[in-house]
């Protein structure tokens, strides 16, 4: 659950196979050495394909289905465990079917296909743990200086001036040869006017979380909530905003790159 992106969730499956197809056909734990030679590296396999084929599903379909469980608003410690020990139990019943198509094959129980499956887990699943922690942390700070980066923003001939939190700004929408500046005020959102269009202010906004989502919309990402409609009809929700921002067709590609290279999380 760590993770959220396709690459990170793909590395780590192949990361997991890696370890257990070497850890159990080299140093034979559990009394695997009683497994014919023959039967040895196409159990191994076995095993690596059904576990490979349990983590895909809780990787990608799962969360498909349940999509507001695993917003990191809603995550919480027993989530995670339950998340873990479903994982297990599911990886577990698929070992101990694949054990006894075998004459002679340790662990045909439940709870013996747990503890294997278990006991081959712990190393790469604390190594996972820790890197993953060090991430959100690393990320964690990083928001916390990118929240509080101060935007500024001034009209064309530069008599009038805005100064704003990141995190405060909400989006810009432009009117003609003007622009308003749409931002949090404690619980309330107001909007500055400014006289510069928005080709030009766009040159202002030195930061990766702006990005052009229409041809009259800027939208500060750092906020981004969720993004709801398909490619003709797509729209834009941000924290503490109930108005959607249209993407439009020809930029959604775009912001969807651009989404996907910083550090945040949202459902589609």
């Amino acid at each position: 659950m760590w993770e959220y992106t396709t690459i990170r969730k793909i590395i780590v499956i192949l990361f997991f196979q890696v370890f257990s197809i070497t850890f159990i056909y080299f140093y034979t734990p559990f009394d695997f050495n009683n497994v014919p030679k023959m039967n040895r590296l196409f159990l191994v396999l076995s095993q690596s394909l059904w576990s490979t084929l349990i983590l895909s599903i809780f990787y990608f379909v799962i969360p498909k289905g349940f999509n507001g469980y695993f917003k990191d608003k809603n995550r919480t410690i027993f989530r995670e465990a339950i998340w873990i020990i479903a994982l297990i139990v599911c990886a577990a019943l698929g070992h101990r079917t694949v054990t006894l198509l075998f004459g002679n094959i340790p662990f045909r129980t439940i709870g013996g296909a747990i503890g294997l499956v278990v006991s081959i887990s712990v190393f790469p699943f604390c190594i996972l743990l820790l890197l993953a922690i060090n991430r959100m942390t690393k990320i964690g700070y990083q928001n916390f200086n990118h929240a509080n980066q101060l935007i500024e923003i001034s009209s064309n001939a530069g008599n009038e001036k805005i100064k704003l939190f990141l995190k405060d700004i909400l989006y810009i929408k432009s009117l003609d040869n003007y622009a308003e500046v749409y931002f949090k005020n404690e619980l309330k959102i107001q909007k500055k006017l400014l006289r510069i269009p928005l080709s030009t202010l766009s040159q202002q906004l030195n930061s990766n979380y702006f990005v052009r989502s229409h041809r009259s919309y800027i939208v500060n990402l750092f906020n981004l909530e969720k993004i709801e409609g398909y490619s003709n009809t797509s729209k834009i929700y941000q924290k503490g905003n109930s108005v959607g921002i249209p993407v439009s067709r020809s930029r959604r590609v775009e912001v969807i790159n651009q989404i996907n290279k910083l550090p945040i999380s949202y459902s589609t």
